[in-house]
């Protein structure tokens, strides 16, 4: 977990290096009151995800992964040090896409994202700025909203049940020519269940980052997932949403203390 690096940073040796070992920071050991979700990588290893929004990025790459555009990726994958890189950090995910391209990411509840976590997720920008990695911020408001959530956990769920494939067969051959709405599907006799399992083992696709509903477009290419979206969610993407909550919360503050002043008269 610890071991000193010898390769740069970013580089094809540090990254073949950085997945082979084990996490940075082994979280089933720690007392921190955070529901803690376990599943086994491809390689029958445990990954522990701390937190729902680490659950359900894990399952969104998971479901990357089943449809071959992400490659490889990590929980809890390296550390910063202050000795070396000027602060003491672990992100939370590293994953590479099969364009060769490497992402790290850290995962925060919008609700507790303040401007102190904020800075220091830019710290860690700047400590990996020169390298081949480039940084992102998933939150539950972007691009891991609760429609994402719910959609992940129905999506494994069905993957590993016991949805039969000549079920699934029917919705790649359904779409095959042309895409279909849910509805469509429904009226030839193919259903909910089907559908997501056929997505998360990657042979169709739909938008996760959208509610599953009639018109929800089931088809053939994979552009329909919205995958760009989780790449582009930098620290940019949230700052504006950390300064609305802040004047929203001084604003609603201001609201009752003159409230209290006038009801006190």
């Amino acid at each position: 977990m610890g071991t000193k690096r010898s390769n740069p940073i970013g580089s094809k040796k540090w990254l073949d290096q950085t997945f082979e070992e084990d996490p940075a920071r082994d979280i089933r050991g720690r007392s921190r009151p955070t529901q803690r979700f376990f599943t086994y990588d491809r390689r029958g290893r445990i990954i522990a995800a701390e937190g729902g929004n680490a659950a359900t990025a894990r399952n969104v790459l998971d479901a990357m992964q089943n449809t071959g555009f992400v490659t490889r990726f990590k929980l809890e994958p390296f550390s910063l040090t202050k000795k070396e890189h000027g602060l003491d950090a672990t992100p939370d995910i590293l994953f590479q896409t099969r364009d060769g391209h490497s992402y790290v990411v850290e995962v925060k509840s919008s609700r507790f994202l303040t401007q102190e976590k904020i800075d220091k997720c830019r710290q860690v920008e700047i400590a990996l700025a020169g390298t081949d990695l480039k940084y992102l911020l998933w939150t539950d408001t972007s691009p891991l909203p609760p429609a994402t959530w719910r959609m992940m956990r129905e999506m494994r769920r069905l993957g590993f049940s016991s949805v039969q494939p000549k079920a699934i067969d029917q919705v790649v051959q359904a779409v095959a020519e042309a895409p279909k709405t849910v509805e469509q599907l429904r009226s030839q006799g193919i259903y909910r269940d089907a559908i997501l399992a056929a997505v998360w083992h990657g042979i169709v696709h739909i938008n996760f980052t959208e509610s599953f509903h009639d018109q929800s477009v089931v088809s053939n290419d994979v552009s329909n997932r919205r995958f760009q979206r989780f790449l582009t969610a930098t620290i940019t993407t949230h700052t504006w949403w950390s300064k609305l909550k802040s004047t929203w919360n001084t604003s609603t503050r201001n609201n009752k203390m003159a409230q209290g002043a006038s009801n006190a008269k």
